[in-house]
């Protein structure tokens, strides 16, 4: 029998990619039994450990997808469960978007926040594919129609949801976050929810991010206003900055399966070599935080990095020391890392 070389390598190649796969399979393991036990309580609540221990429909729509993504249906059901109990307050199947437990009846503003919504309802869409239970199917839907219904809007030439269903509509202005345009959960409603409005979103979703560059960076803001004419300006009454809203952008592109970011991935390469990385930068002045990003933006930048050089990618594993949003931040890179690559 001859020796071949190639084939030997290429066996060791495949049996180094397995052996790195299963370490990061019992890293990410590790990391969502932590992530439980930090900021879920016995009952399915998600506590925002930097936001005074509120909680609110972003933090459980992010908690139920991750609850899907490490295949965990006892954390799914008990997080939605209290979610559906305590965030359905409202005439519509929209959910509150705060919930305080130090207040009389928990709830002072009935408004919701529509990327919150988004995750719940991306999330219910997973759970019902990937476990073959209808009933999630059936509330996905539900939740699907209910937000276009309520929140759909047209702004020039852009259709958009609006961020909130109260606050965000002025006579010649609409106000929008980018970071609410959550691509992966259009595409996830629109199987369960088969209006042509998702991909519609989408579209202007893309258009928007854009063309809604600010500032010698060139990066979208946090929170952006659109004219009647379609056009989109820095939002009046907001800071001017790409920060703490705007760095899920890049990651919702990449987990979507698009390559757009490379104005992300030379701001934050701007940094390369230097002892931080600002966790905001205000486009019209240029100033920029004074202290380091959390470990979370710093894995959204290292995601953008390894998407647009292919390079390898080493992300920290959840430790003890980081609040609910830096550790949800991590959480979500490392999971659109892995279906991304899929």
């Amino acid at each position: 029998m001859r020796f071949r070389p190639h084939a030997l390598r290429a066996a060791l190649a495949a049996l180094l990619l397995l052996l790195v796969a299963c370490s990061q399979e019992d890293e990410t393991a590790q990391d969502w039994q932590l992530y439980k036990q930090r900021f879920m309580t016995e009952d399915g609540r998600i506590v925002d450990t930097g936001n005074g221990g509120i909680s609110h429909s972003e933090g459980q729509g992010f908690a139920m997808l991750l609850a899907v993504a490490h295949d965990d249906r006892a954390a799914f059901d008990l997080i939605w469960q209290w979610t559906s109990t305590n965030l359905q307050q409202r005439d519509d199947l929209l959910h509150v978007w705060r919930w305080t437990p130090d207040l009389p009846g928990h709830i002072d503003d009935r408004n919701n926040a529509t990327d919150g919504d988004l995750f719940i309802a991306w999330a219910l869409a997973r759970a019902a594919r990937t476990w073959k239970e209808a009933a999630y199917g059936d509330a996905a839907r539900a939740l699907a129609r209910s937000i276009r219904q309520a929140l759909l809007r047209n702004a020039g030439r852009h259709d958009i949801l609006l961020p909130g269903s109260v606050g965000f509509e002025f006579p010649e202005r609409i106000v929008v976050n980018p970071s609410y345009f959550v691509l992966p959960a259009y595409a996830a409603l629109a199987e369960v929810d088969p209006a042509p409005i998702w991909p519609a979103l989408a579209q202007s979703a893309l258009a928007l991010i854009a063309e809604a560059r600010f500032g010698s960076s060139q990066l979208p803001p946090d929170w952006l206003e659109i004219g009647v004419d379609g056009a989109p300006r820095l939002a009046q009454g907001f800071d001017a900055r790409f920060g703490y809203e705007a760095v899920r952008i890049p990651l919702y592109l990449i987990w979507a399966g698009h390559d757009r970011v490379g104005d992300f991935a030379r701001y934050w390469g701007s940094f390369a070599g230097t002892d931080r990385l600002p966790p905001w930068t205000d486009l019209q002045s240029g100033e920029q935080a004074d202290y380091d990003a959390s470990p979370g933006i710093k894995a959204v930048a290292a995601l953008v990095d390894a998407t647009m050089t292919g390079d390898p990618i080493s992300l920290p594993p959840l430790d003890a020391e980081q609040d609910y949003y830096s550790a949800s931040l991590l959480l979500l890179a490392k999971t659109a890392w892995r279906e991304s690559r899929r």
